[in-house]
C-alpha cells in the first residue's frame, strides 16, 4: 500500500500546515492499522549516503 509524494527545493513550502491527501496504491482491508510518516532528505551526504530525516511515525486505526 506504500505510496511517495515527491516535491523538490522549496516546492513544499506553500503547504505547510495545509492537510495533505494521501492516496495508497491498492485497498486497505477494513480493522487494519497503518503508520504514515514524512521524511525530508539532507543537504549533504554522510558516510558517502544521502539521508533522509524522519518524523515519528503516526498510527491510523480503520474502522472495521
Amino acid at each position: 500500500y506504500s505510496t511517495e509524494i515527491g516535491y523538490s527545493g522549496n516546492a513544499f513550502d506553500a503547504l505547510l500546515g495545509q492537510p495533505i491527501t494521501i492516496t495508497t496504491n491498492g485497498v486497505i482491508p477494513a480493522g487494519r492499522t497503518v503508520f504514515v510518516r514524512a521524511a525530508a532528505r539532507i543537504n549533504y551526504a554522510t558516510e558517502n549516503i544521502r539521508r533522509h530525516n524522519y518524523n515519528a511515525a503516526i498510527r491510523i486505526d480503520l474502522p472495521k
